[in-house]
């Protein structure tokens, strides 16, 4: 028996990639095969091509029709499949960022209102962190932007080992990042965001001249238990991160309770780092 080929267990191997068309491919194939497994079990009575009997030009008709039909609608449902396969990668490739292989901000804004419409009258525990690294435009200055975009990643790297698979990261833009932690308590984000601070704090890069870089991250975070828009917590949580900068950087500040209790026409303007 042959190895099987990459594709030959798609159908199965790849069935949680949310395509429409997988069920009606593998209803095509489970079709055939039902169909292989009557003719299997008539095959001593049942005249050919069904069985081994006498030529019938009514039965040989019906299973030209229907072995033609398998394998007609075969060929649609992987075209089909294809087509939705490509068009997920490219609404992957428009909602990631290239650089950190974290989501973007367009994604944060699809995000956001999918939770709005989850959360909408729920009571349920919610954070987020606004993270912004510090120094970096003198990373940038200093070792150039290769190194910066090497402090990026590894800022990144980071931060995905040291939150927990339930939670969204966002590169905002630039040296700002967001993540979304649902279902969390304000200590539990307080852990995450602790766990992240000093396991950046520890990265060191290497530059063309053989020495390292390193820098330190500067966190804010909103906590909410009610229903808040996300944009609204952003901005809390963006004010927070400032806090922690002006006193003094590589901490992480909590946004006032009170910031969360006004309406959004009292939000804090969303501010642009440094």
């Amino acid at each position: 028996m042959r190895p099987l080929c990459p594709r030959d267990n798609e159908l199965w191997s790849e069935r949680d990639d949310g395509l429409r068309s997988r069920l009606p491919t593998m209803l095509v194939f489970a079709s055939a095969a039902f169909l292989m497994f009557i003719r299997a079990l008539v095959a001593g009575i049942a005249p050919f091509p069904i069985g081994a009997s006498t030529l019938d030009p009514t039965w040989l008709a019906v299973f030209s029709y229907l072995a033609v039909g398998h394998v007609v609608f075969a060929a649609i449902f992987f075209l089909a499949m294809t087509m939705e396969r490509r068009e997920a990668e490219q609404r992957s490739f428009a909602l990631s960022d290239p650089l950190t292989s974290l989501l973007n901000r367009r994604a944060f804004g699809d995000f956001a209102q999918r939770m709005a419409r989850r959360r909408a009258g729920l009571r349920e525990p919610l954070a987020l962190l606004v993270l912004d690294l510090d120094h970096f435009k003198g990373v940038n200055d200093q070792h150039g932007h290769d190194v910066g975009d090497r402090m990026l990643k590894a800022f990144a790297d980071a931060s995905e080992d040291s939150v927990r698979p339930t939670d969204q990261l966002f590169r905002m833009g630039g040296e700002e990042f967001c993540f979304v932690l649902p279902s969390t308590t304000l200590d539990e984000a307080i852990a995450v965001a602790e766990r992240v601070r000093r396991a950046f704090e520890a990265v060191k890069v290497e530059t063309r001249d053989g020495i390292t870089a390193s820098t330190t991250v500067s966190i804010g975070i909103a906590a909410t238990s009610f229903a808040v828009d996300i944009e609204f917590l952003l901005a809390a949580a963006d004010a927070a991160v400032y806090e922690a900068k002006a006193r003094g950087r590589n901490r992480v500040v909590v946004a006032e309770p009170s910031t969360l209790l006004h309406g959004e026409q009292d939000a804090i303007p969303l501010r642009r780092s440094a």
